[in-house]
């Protein structure tokens, strides 16, 4: 009867718990968008990612905060801040190891013709996914390959698609073709 009693009590304190985390993420999430409202931004979401490819002043980052909006996104990268507009993004997936290293075979060939075949790389088959983001940063081109620490990659490119797509319903209806 004792175990029964302390069970219960330790069911309600994590129940306690749990209500009291999920009220203080939703008041940090409202003054977030107090903020950045205020900035003239919709805010979204932030997530916590591991970085590992993308912006060639880093390379793998584990702690990386990537910040939601209806327009863009911003990675923040050790104090750093890199702005991408969803105009500038030209492809977004799941994609596993392996694709990603047939992509960058492709690339070793593009930029070393046939010789770039000859280069090493792993031979064995990589299911690992990543979420990758193809898009055009300061001018350049960039491929940002990462990781979500916490929920997964694909609810975060279902939302993120949604958002794109949101994106580009909005956007289309004010081009105006003019003859």
């Amino acid at each position: 009867m004792k175990g029964l009693f302390w069970g219960v009590i330790i069911l309600l304190g994590v129940g306690v718990f749990q209500c009291y985390i999920f009220k203080s993420d939703a008041k940090e999430w409202q003054k977030k968008k107090k903020i950045y409202k205020g900035k003239g931004m919709n805010f979204i979401d932030d997530y916590w990612i591991k970085l590992y490819t993308g912006f060639k002043e880093y390379g793998i980052k584990e702690s990386v905060k990537l910040i939601l909006f209806k327009d863009r996104i911003i990675f923040e990268i050790a104090g750093d801040k890199k702005e991408i507009l969803f105009k500038d993004i030209e492809d977004y997936r799941i994609q596993t190891e392996t694709q990603l290293i047939e992509r960058a075979s492709l690339m070793k060939v593009a930029c070393f013709g046939v010789f770039g075949l000859g280069m090493k790389g792993k031979e064995k088959e990589l299911n690992k996914e990543y979420i990758y983001i193809k898009a055009i940063y300061e001018g350049e081109e960039v491929n940002i390959v990462f990781n979500m620490k916490i929920g997964t990659n694909e609810d975060f490119i279902q939302r993120f698609h949604k958002l794109m797509n949101e994106y580009k319903v909005v956007n289309t209806d004010k081009i105006i073709v003019t003859k």
